[in-house]
This record gives C-alpha cells, structure tokens and sequence, in this order.
C-alpha cells in the first residue's frame, strides 16, 4: 500500500490539483484499502467516476464502499469519507476520516481543522506536498506508483548529488559539473545538461549558486 494512501486515508485532509486523474486514483485506492475494515462514502458531486467506475477492478470489499452524487444527510456508520470537487462547503463532519479534492480557484470554503496538501505534475511524474512530507509518483491506470528518483542516468546523477551533498556539504554548481562528469565518466556540458534537467524536473534548485535537494 502506497504512503500517499495512508497518508491522506487519515485525518481531515483537503487535496488540491488541477490533475482530475491524480486525485480519483487516490480517492480510489484510500476507498479499496479502508473498504476491507469498515464503510467509506464516496461523494462525487460531479459524476467524474461515472465514466470510468465500471471499468476499473475492483478491490477491497465493494460491499462496504458507496458511491454517491450528494453529500447526504446522515453519513452512516462510515469510517471514511471521500468528497470529489465539491461546489459549495462541504458538511462539517466530526470523528471520521475526510479526503475533500478541490481544484486551485475554487472558492469553497474549508475549516482550519483540515491539513492541506497539493499535487504538481512534471512530464509524467507527479508531486504530492504537504507541510511536511512529499512523495513523488506516476499512474498507471488508477496504480500509485511511488518514486524516489528519476530513471536511468538522472537517477544515478540524483543519487550520487544526494550522497556528495550529505558528505561535503554545500555544492556549487561548477562543484556538481565537476562530480557528475568524474563519478559517471561524461563530459562536462553533458553533466551541466543532467543539472539542467533535474533542476526543470524540481529534483534540485539551484539558490545563490548553491545546489540544493528538494
């Protein structure tokens, strides 16, 4: 089970993006893996499942997962709830497990009590943030797949950063062309176009001529 699931599968969250894709596979995948321990409710205001829910295999325990257009009154007995793109303030809702997507613009207006996290995209990657935590990951269908670096030689370079970082220091750029070229035997213009592509890809910044991890 991915960390992003459990992550947003508990506690009152608010997840923004404007990557419709990103936040159903979550929605789905936080419905499958609590649907095997207690109810959850789904709340699809505007239909975005409709389309693809007879599609998709199912997992967990369907039984203990409803799909609804409207928030209803009474929530049952389900131990988690999941509001997608809601258009106005969804009900304040006590002990229970709440996921609310949302897309950056929408004025709907969400209580203090909800932690915040939001998604980016990168040619086929996607970041998730929150205050504190940040994963990386790509779709497969509605598959999470966790990253924790890019494939191939960017990899490598990021890896090989991460641990030069951790054991010298600051890096300054012309250091980092410097290492790369050395440790993966390619020239220099060569280790400032993988520098160029982690920093476009938000692998790495660059602040003041210093090279940092994000």
């Amino acid at each position: 089970m991915s960390n992003i699931v459990k992550l947003l599968g508990n506690g009152r969250w608010i997840l923004r993006s404007h990557y419709m894709n990103a936040k159903i596979a979550i929605v789905l995948n936080i419905a499958f893996y609590k649907s095997v321990k207690g109810r959850v409710l789904i709340i699809d205001w505007e239909n975005n499942l409709t389309p693809i829910i007879e599609r998709i295999e199912v997992r967990g325990k369907p039984e203990n997962i409803l799909i609804t257009g409207e928030t209803p009154r009474d929530m049952g007995d389900a131990e988690n709830i999941l509001v997608l793109e809601p258009r106005k303030t969804p009900l304040d809702i006590h002990n229970r497990n709440i996921l609310i997507t949302t897309t950056p613009g929408r004025k709907i207006w969400i209580p203090r009590i909800y932690r915040k996290a939001y998604i980016t995209r990168y040619d086929e990657e996607y970041k998730l943030r929150t205050g504190e935590e940040e994963y990386r990951f790509r779709l497969n269908g509605i598959n999470i797949i966790e990253i924790d670096k890019p494939p191939g030689r960017l990899g490598e370079a990021y890896s090989l950063l991460r641990e030069s970082i951790l054991e010298y220091g600051e890096l300054r750029v012309r250091d980092v062309v410097f290492i790369l070229s050395k440790n993966l035997g390619i020239s220099r213009d060569e280790a400032r176009r993988i520098l160029s592509e982690l920093t476009r890809r938000k692998y790495i910044g660059v602040r003041k001529g210093i090279v940092e991890i994000w």
